[in-house]
């Protein structure tokens, strides 16, 4: 998927226990994303909104406050133009999740990308 400047491709989901990073740390999914800068001198990730839409149109907020864990997207900001690797990190209520959209902002921008899914997850 391309927003404006920015190329965006999920490689993986998973469930992740992000307790081990930080004792306060309560996320529980990550998106393992790949994005590559089209055009421009950088691409700064910091303070843009990604969300997880449910099967019942709900839709779920990322976790800025994943302290410590590995290679956060918001952390993020290309120079260059080969694809980097970061994660998206979410906290998600215990039960059974089905995913249908990935949805991406960009920080001051009325660009919105949406990446389709077709996943389901049990958090305990």
């Amino acid at each position: 998927m391309r927003v404006g400047s920015v190329e965006i491709q999920v490689l993986s989901i998973e469930t992740f226990d992000a307790t081990p990073y930080n004792i306060f740390n309560n996320e529980n999914l990550r998106i393992h994303v790949m994005v590559q800068k089209i055009r421009g001198d950088e691409y700064n990730f910091t303070l843009n909104e990604w969300v997880l839409v449910t099967s019942t149109g709900v839709g779920i907020d990322y976790s800025i406050f994943c302290t410590d864990c590995p290679d956060p997207i918001d952390e993020l900001v290309i120079y260059g133009d080969q694809p980097l690797e970061a994660y998206v990190y979410f906290r998600l209520p215990a039960g059974e999740h089905a995913f249908t959209e990935l949805r991406y902002e960009p920080l001051f921008s009325s660009n919105e990308g949406i990446i389709p899914l077709n996943v389901s997850f049990t958090i305990r």
